[in-house]
């Protein structure tokens, strides 16, 4: 039997020549059959209406028919022989499909399909038809589907957890501020992995000091059905600027909440957590090292959701609520961590000083975490709502609505607070606020009639984000009045530096078509093609209001709109069943404004002269003012005219006529003095534009291989963040080329239903190798002369290049109760280029053979240094189902690697500007359990135990130096009515 040939029944429906479909519904027969086996009548109504009849012979080898006798059309001959059969049909173009009632084939099942006069060759298929799970083995691309059995499995601590274990997929900055910065094969950040949550966009970036900063999606992984991620550049509707990947969540389905056979159904979820305390309200607060156990932690949870589905109109309405308070570490393995450093001590002897070398354990970046300590500034409460109905408008399109709200109360402390601190504790900060409303409105249109409107679909969204967190720049955060005493560490002083009220909206439109042609001799032709448009703008916060001395000193929040659109083609072919070839195309548009000015004070210039007595004593000082032309002439030097003032410590200012004086002196450098007016510059635009291509071939190599051999480019527009005055750079503005991403991809996949007689197997690997040119990320100014003096010395810019090539696996293997899901990610080389910035260094620190051009975490002050992903990484997920599949227990054992770069943290040139210093995690394995039971029809319990063996650790990709909850069980009961 056929075990990947992929003529599925929607494939070949889809893809069926040209015909009569509305003749076909309308036709009427004049039928005379005698009583038969229901396929031999399903063949004779297929004949008389000359259609093609697509069925899998498993399904109707042991039914019968009826006699049919007199007028009928197609239609409704069908519907009287398949009744009480448990069958359904489809009729497309001039195909009759036959399919199971009210459920899904698996891709395999649908590789047995039966299929006269069409075909369908590799990645030509419609997604929607074939089972989700098989997805990742059936595409010609790399992806991974996350179902939400899965998500609760696996939904962790932070929400950053329902990512984790998912080859070639990191999530940055994992436990300080409640949200996801995805990174895929090292791409992250900047919209380069866009996170899209029904239809629409939320996502900002936040400033985390000398760490750098991170992009911010917040999500309630409590209200998620199913997660998609695609990797590497997409030519989709979501793949405007996409280098690294898309990752497509959808919220809440009426499948998720109704149980079989009904129309209407309430799901109630709650559970427990062990392992967090709520946050103490004292600033100071210490540590507590009482883990709490299930019974007596202060985490709950609880959401319920109502769905109805009716013939023209379904609706999902759903609210969660989760309230978490801080964790404790892990007690195992914090000394990974440590590491011996050189020390010397200094004593007298004999009136000569000795100095003493020796090496000294260094706690290293374990050093403001204790094991099984609590870790502060971790707590998370979280409220959302959904509300999405959808209108069936007829048997072809459908109108989906959707709101989702979500507002967050968590912990959070600058990640810059920890790298600097000099003790061995930190403190407890009061808690960020984010408040996230996101809309969408989707239409969707299929036509089983017209080849040129096969599937037509509308989007438009819009989000918002108000946020009031503590992550603000102590030198741009503006005081509003507030009076700073110039010490960062006190409590009100964090209310006054750090707490930033900001806001961001996004709103975006999205059109798209899908149009077939089918060729007699040449074979089947798809154009999917579409044009995008985003609007995105961030500024202050509607209560901030910035004083005068804000204005003049630059405390301002990042202000600015920014605007991109796109169209895009992708066209595939398929001269036969088993070769596919695609050729697609985007052009890309962007254009953002800065809505800051930068306010700088005029100044006059000068030069110190100092006055001396006949005894060498100083006398005071004068000042020379230059000219209009900044010259500096007799006709303005106070020993000439007479005329100035000279200074002396401790004495009021006099004339210089008044002091006797014998020599002077210049100063040696020229000085300015402000005159308390401003001039306002001008405020910056930037726009650009280009194109992208990209190609693939795709081959079914037999019944169980299928590969595909991939090439794409991506262009990634500017970010409004690193084209606005903000935080973390220079006060001036540099021209930014567009990142263009150029990536290779070789990938082969095996699916099986009878491998060694009855054992299902899915196993994909992938071989990728990604560069992106032009890569943009904070860099050195290496001419001074282009900023301002005592300016930043980091701007935003372009780099030569930033590449990572590497190895994925994954698998799905099931023999009768046991199953396991298995895979890993292999990086062979990751390594950013800038040979401008390395030869400025080389220049000033004389390093010449020291600092390469390119290095494998990048350059001191870069954002990438935290983006390179662990070096290995592999899951195992091995599960067991019993009790007539009531009871399933599993396991799940990770393994984070640690990146591997030459980073050396004696190096000068590797911490050369002391800020985004690349973090040297460490690897370590993870262990978690779980099992849940089917209690009854309606209710199921589950229990989890994460982190069973208490490790404490370090997340990949952390800016913040917070280890990972250690021990942690769950429990929760969900009930379906």
């Amino acid at each position: 039997m056929n075990k990947l040939k992929l003529t599925t029944v929607a494939l070949a429906a889809a893809l069926a020549t040209q015909s009569v479909t509305a003749q076909a519904n309308t036709q009427v027969l004049m039928l005379d059959i005698q009583p038969q086996s229901l396929e031999q009548t399903l063949i004779d109504i297929a004949q008389q209406s000359n259609m093609t009849l697509i069925f899998e012979p498993e399904l109707i080898q042991s039914h019968t028919a009826p006699r049919l006798q007199g007028p009928a059309t197609v239609r409704d001959a069908l519907t009287q022989v398949l009744q009480g059969s448990g069958l359904s049909m489809t009729i497309e173009d001039n195909a009759i499909i036959l399919h199971q009632s009210k459920s899904s084939v698996t891709a395999t099942e649908l590789s047995a399909i039966q299929v006269a006069g069409s075909f369908i060759a590799p990645g030509m298929f419609d997604e929607s038809q074939v089972e989700q799970a098989d997805l990742p083995y059936l595409k010609t691309s790399s992806a991974v589907f996350v179902d939400s059995d899965k998500i609760a499995q696996f939904r962790g601590t932070s929400a950053a957890d329902i990512l984790k274990g998912i080859p070639g997929v990191q999530v940055g900055e994992s436990r300080n501020g409640g949200a996801i910065d995805v990174n895929i094969r090292g791409m992250q950040g900047q919209n380069r992995v866009p996170v899209v949550i029904d239809g629409a966009i939320q996502s900002t970036t936040v400033y985390r000091g000398y760490a750098g900063i991170s992009d911010r999606a917040y999500v309630d992984p409590d209200l998620l059905s199913t997660i998609h991620i695609n990797k590497g550049p997409n030519n989709s509707e979501h793949g405007t600027g996409a280098v690294g990947g898309v990752v497509v969540m959808d919220t809440l389905k009426t499948k998720d909440i109704i149980q079989a056979g009904e129309r209407t159904g309430v799901r109630i979820k709650a559970g427990v957590q062990s392992n967090t305390r709520h946050a103490p309200s004292d600033f100071h607060a210490t540590p507590r090292d009482d883990a709490p156990s299930l019974l007596d932690s202060d985490a709950h949870f609880y959401n319920i959701a109502f769905a109805s589905e009716q013939e023209d109109f379904s609706i999902v309405l759903a609210a969660a609520n989760r309230d978490a308070g801080n964790y404790f570490a892990g007690e195992k393995d914090r000394e990974r961590y440590f590491y011996e450093a050189p020390a010397s001590d200094w004593e007298e002897v004999n009136g000569e000083w000795i100095e003493t070398k020796y090496t000294k354990t260094e706690e290293g970046i374990a050093r403001f975490y204790k094991a099984g300590e609590e870790v502060l500034n971790t707590a998370n409460k979280t409220r959302s709502l959904l509300i999405k109905p959808t209108w069936m408008i007829n048997d072809n399109s459908a109108l989906e609505f959707s709101y989702r709200g979500f507002d967050a109360d968590y912990g959070e402390i600058m990640a810059s607070q920890i790298y600097r601190n000099s003790g061995d504790t930190l403190s407890q900060w009061k808690h960020s606020k984010q408040d996230v409303d996101a809309y969408s409105l989707r239409y969707q249109y299929s036509s089983a009639t017209d080849p040129l409107l096969k599937k037509l679909k509308a989007n438009v969204w819009f989000t918002t984000t108000d946020s009031k967190a503590y992550n603000g720049n102590v030198f741009g955060n503006p005081l509003e009045g507030k009076e700073f005493t110039g010490d960062h560490e006190c409590e009100a002083c964090v209310d006054i530096l750090y707490l930033a009220k900001t806001q961001a909206q996004r709103t975006g439109v999205e059109l798209s078509n899908q149009s077939l042609f089918s060729f007699a001799d040449q074979g089947i032709l798809t154009l999917d093609y579409g044009y995008t448009f985003q609007k995105e703008d961030v500024g202050p916060g509607d209560d901030v209001h910035y004083s005068q001395t804000d204005l003049q000193t630059n405390r301002k929040h990042r202000d600015g709109t920014r605007y991109e659109s796109s169209l895009f083609v992708q066209s595939k072919w398929a001269p036969t069943s088993w070769l596919s070839l695609e050729l697609g195309g985007r052009y890309t548009w962007f254009r953002v404004n800065d809505h800051n000015a930068y306010w700088e004070e005029d100044t006059k210039k000068y030069q110190v002269i100092q006055l001396w007595d006949a005894d060498n004593n100083s006398l005071g000082e004068a000042r020379w003012y230059a000219d209009s032309d900044g010259n500096y002439s007799d006709a303005n030097d106070p020993r000439v005219t007479g005329t100035g003032e000279v200074s002396a410590w401790g004495q009021d200012p006099v004339d210089i006529s008044q002091v006797d004086y014998v020599d002077s002196s210049l100063g040696w450098a020229e000085r300015s003095e402000g005159l308390g007016t401003y001039t306002i510059g001008e405020t910056a635009s930037r726009r650009d534009d280009g194109f992208t291509a990209n190609f693939a071939i795709n081959g079914q190599l037999n019944d169980y291989w299928l590969g595909y051999l991939r090439y794409s480019e991506a262009m990634r527009m500017p970010s409004i963040m690193e084209s606005t005055l903000g935080w973390s750079v220079a006060s001036v503005i540099f021209e930014v080329d567009p990142e263009r991403a150029k990536n290779w991809e070789l990938g082969i996949s095996y699916i099986d239903d009878a491998l060694f007689g009855s054992t299902t197997s899915r196993i994909k690997l992938a071989y990728f190798d990604n560069t992106i040119d032009n890569y943009i990320t904070r860099r050195t100014v290496t001419d001074r002369t282009l900023i301002r003096p005592y300016d930043v010395t980091l701007t935003i810019g372009n780099t030569d290049e930033f590449a990572t090539k590497g190895i994925e696996f994954q698998s799905y293997l099931a023999y009768g109760p046991v199953f396991a899901d298995l895979s890993a990610t292999y990086y062979t080389d990751v390594k950013l280029c800038d040979s401008q910035t390395a030869q400025y260094i080389r220049d000033k620190s004389g390093l010449t053979d020291e600092v390469p051009d390119c290095s494998s975490f990048g350059f001191s002050g870069n954002y990438v240094s935290n983006h390179i992903p662990p070096k290995k990484a592999a899951t195992a997920i091995l599960g067991l189902n019993l009790l007539d599949e009531k009871l399933e227990i599993g396991t799940r054992i990770t393994y984070t690697g640690a990146p591997e770069t030459d980073f050396d943290r004696d190096s000068g040139w590797q911490n050369w500007h002391g800020t985004a210093a690349h973090t040297p995690t460490e690897s370590y394995r993870l262990v978690d359990v779980y099992a849940k039971y089917q209690l009854s029809e309606h209710v199921e319990v589950n229990f989890h135990i994460d982190n069973v063996t208490n490790e404490f650790y370090l997340d990949a990709l952390a800016l913040s130096l917070m280890p990972g909850p250690g021990r942690t069980s769950k429990l929760s009961v969900t009930a379906k009515f």
